[in-house]
C-alpha cells in the first residue's frame, strides 16, 4: 500500500525535509484519476483501517481547536521502517520517533507554520517540540531545524526544545533558549530523555 500510494503522499524526502501530508482530498483525487471512484468517507474509513491495524500511523497537525485540527492534512509514517529506502535514513529516523511516541502512549502531533514544520509535539506537560534530523555532529545540523524548533515554541507560547539526532548528543543555545540534542538509540532506551 505504501509503496502505491508513494505518488499520493511524495517521493522519498530528501534528508531534511519533511515527508509529504496526505489529504482525503488528494487521495480521492488519486484514484479517480486510475479511475477508481471511492467516496472520501470511504477513503477515510480506509485510512482508519490502516491506523487500527497498526500499519500506519497518521499523526494530526497541531491546532489549538480540535476542528481546525482534524480538517489538516496528516502524516502517514508506515509502522515499518522498512518500506523506506535504505537511502532515506531520516525518514526512517522520523518513522521510528513516531512509533515510539505511539508505544509510549503520548498525544502528539505535528506542527507547521509557514515554511517552518515541527516534527513532533508531544502535547503533555511538560509540552516537548522535537525535530529529527540525520545528523552525526554538530556542523550537520542545519539552521532550519533550530528555527522551526524557535518559531514553533513562539508560536505555541513555550516548551522544552529537542533535536533527535543519528549519534551526536550535545545542548546548544540558540537565542537564550536550551537545545538538548540527543541521539536515537539513546532516546529510545530512555524514556525520560
Amino acid at each position: 500500500m505504501f509503496i502505491n500510494l508513494s505518488h499520493v503522499v511524495g517521493q522519498p524526502r530528501p534528508e531534511g525535509r519533511s515527508l509529504a501530508c496526505l489529504s482525503i482530498t488528494r487521495l480521492s483525487n488519486y484514484f479517480k484519476s486510475l479511475g477508481v471512484r471511492k467516496s472520501k468517507r470511504t477513503l477515510a474509513n480506509y485510512l482508519r483501517c490502516l491506523e487500527e491495524s497498526y500499519y500506519a500511523i497518521l499523526i494530526r497537525r497541531f491546532g489549538f481547536s480540535r476542528k481546525a485540527s482534524i480538517q489538516q492534512p496528516r502524516k502517514v509514517f508506515p509502522i515499518d521502517t522498512a518500506y523506506f529506502r535504505r537511502k532515506s535514513m531520516g525518514s526512517m529516523m522520523e518513522c521510528a520517533v513516531a512509533v515510539e511516541l505511539m508505544r509510549r502512549g503520548l498525544a502528539y502531533s505535528y506542527f507547521k507554520n509557514g515554511d517552518y514544520e515541527d516534527d513532533f509535539v508531544v502535547e503533555t506537560e511538560p509540552r516537548e517540540l522535537i525535530q529529527v534530523t540525520y545528523a552525526s555532529a554538530m556542523d550537520e545540523v542545519d539552521r532550519r531545524e533550530l528555527r522551526a524548533l524557535l518559531k514553533a515554541r513562539q508560536a505555541l507560547g513555550g516548551g522544552k526544545l529537542r533535536i533527535i539526532s543519528w549519534d551526536l548528543e550535545s545542548e546548544v543555545e540558540v537565542e537564550g533558549l536550551r537545545v538538548a540534542i540527543t541521539p536515537l538509540w539513546m532516546w529510545l532506551m530512555n524514556p525520560s530523555t
